[in-house]
């Protein structure tokens, strides 16, 4: 979740990249605006910029999916990268059954420690999985 900080300076380098909109001004510039009144103008702000809101669970995908990138090729820990899907975005979304494996495997891998290099591995078919199904659509 943002904050209003993070809101405001998102508006300012949105009008910094030559973008603007009545929303996008008053985000970026009125300093008594609430945070209720700056999520607003946030909402306001993208759909008068033309930007298309993911849905929840296409937004939880695409996070996954760059969690997976990170594990496969910059050498993230796989054990770490499924704990944080897993609590992060399938524990609040728990509609996401592309997600479900990982709640399981990071569960054994917990379970089992002796196992943990078998579970590691798991994983990362887990992660491969994530992303060949993700390039498909």
């Amino acid at each position: 979740m943002l904050d209003a900080d993070q809101l405001v300076r998102w508006a300012v380098r949105m009008q910094e990249n030559d973008l603007d909109s009545p929303s996008l001004t008053n985000l970026a510039s009125d300093d008594s605006l609430t945070f209720t009144e700056k999520l607003a103008c946030f909402g306001k702000a993208l759909a008068e910029l033309g930007i298309d809101v993911p849905s929840t669970e296409e937004a939880c995908m695409t996070i996954a999916s760059q969690i997976a990138q990170e594990v496969l090729h910059a050498g993230r820990d796989a054990y770490d990268g499924a704990r944080e899907i897993w609590w992060k975005l399938y524990n609040p979304n728990k509609n996401i059954k592309e997600l479900r494996n990982f709640v399981g495997l990071v569960s054994e891998y917990e379970d089992q420690p002796s196992l943990s290099s078998y579970y590691e591995e798991q994983l990362r078919v887990e992660f491969r999985t994530l992303i060949n199904n993700q390039t498909k659509q």
